[in-house]
This record gives C-alpha cells, structure tokens and sequence, in this order.
C-alpha cells in the first residue's frame, strides 16, 4: 500500500473519530473543560466553537430551541489554556481568560434552568460575573487566581453596554448572590 493511501485512510478515520465526537470536542473545547459550563447550562446543553451566528460583534450567542451556546473559537482556546495554565494575576494574559470565562459563563447561564432572569442581558451579566469565580475553580486554578479573574471579569464588564449592565448587580445590592461576604464579585 503505498504512503499516501495509508495517510489518506489515516486522515479519513481521524475526520470520521471527529464526526463521532460530542459537539463540544468537535468544536475545540476540551471535554474536561466543557463539563464546568454544563454544570451551569444543563446537561443537554451543547457549546458550538466552531461557528457563531451571524451577529455583529458578538463573542457568544445562546439559543434556548437548540439548547445550544456558540462562542467565538479563539475564547474556547483561551478556556482550554486557562485549564492547563493559568496566566499571572491581572496581566494581559489574565485579562483575555477572564473575557473568555466570563462570555462563556454568561452563555450558559442564558441556557440555564437554574439561574432566574436568564432572558435580561443585564441580570445574566451580573449573575456570570458572580459565578466566573466558581467556573475559574471548576478549571482547576486556585482561589487566589480565581479571584483575579473575578475582579478582571469587572474590568471587562464595564466596557459592555448599558444593557448588560445594571446598578443593582454590586456587593450588597439586590442582584447580589452572596450578599454580606464582601470581595465583589467573588464569593
């Protein structure tokens, strides 16, 4: 059998593992990742890195019908990096993992059956940027790097637009979800 028949049936069985794969892996999220997001999203819950539909400047996008969330692919790569290393507490770095833990909690909590409130933009922002602390945990990191990403998710919030925000979502207001432990917005 010559090489490039045996790399080409290689490359087909690779593509057909692939075709077999849960979506999540399919679509360049690591499964050991994946399952922190389901926790939130649901069990039935599918992510999507591949693709994201057509919505201009959008990082993630969730459709409850599908039970599905697509995220932009290059922020599963930064959930599968903060998986295995975590970056310095408020670098760069650590400010591009928090955006991406952020996106991907606030889509899966748009799926969740858990959290109220997950249709208003504004209560789903506040509700991800308390939960990021627990998902960066999920992943492996420390509660010191945790909470890092926690107060970088903040940063990174108060650039959004006014929909996403809300000036009840603050230590002690009355989207707080751990009122009373101070260190907004980590539990």
């Amino acid at each position: 059998m010559s090489r490039r028949v045996l790399i080409g049936a290689a490359v087909g069985a690779a593509l057909a593992l692939l075709a077999l794969a849960p979506p999540a892996f399919a679509s360049g999220l690591a499964l050991r990742t994946d399952h922190v997001f389901k926790r939130i999203a649901g069990s039935d819950a599918h992510l999507n890195c591949s693709k994201l539909p057509s919505r201009l400047g959008a990082y993630g996008v969730a459709n409850q019908e599908l039970r599905m969330w697509f995220v932009l692919p290059g922020l599963c790569r930064e959930a599968n990096w903060f998986r295995r290393h975590q970056a310095a507490p408020y670098t760069k770095e650590s400010f591009r993992q928090a955006l991406a833990l952020l996106v991907m909690t606030h889509e899966s909590i748009h799926l969740s059956k858990t959290f109220p409130g997950a249709q208003s933009e504004a209560q789903t922002e506040c509700l991800a940027l308390q939960v990021v602390h627990d998902v960066a945990v999920g992943l492996g990191a420390s509660d010191a790097v945790a909470r890092a990403i926690g107060h970088e998710a903040m940063r990174w919030d108060a650039t959004l637009p006014a929909s996403y925000r809300s000036r009840a979502c603050r230590d002690g207001g009355p989207r707080d979800v751990h009122p009373g432990l101070g260190d907004w917005p980590n539990a």
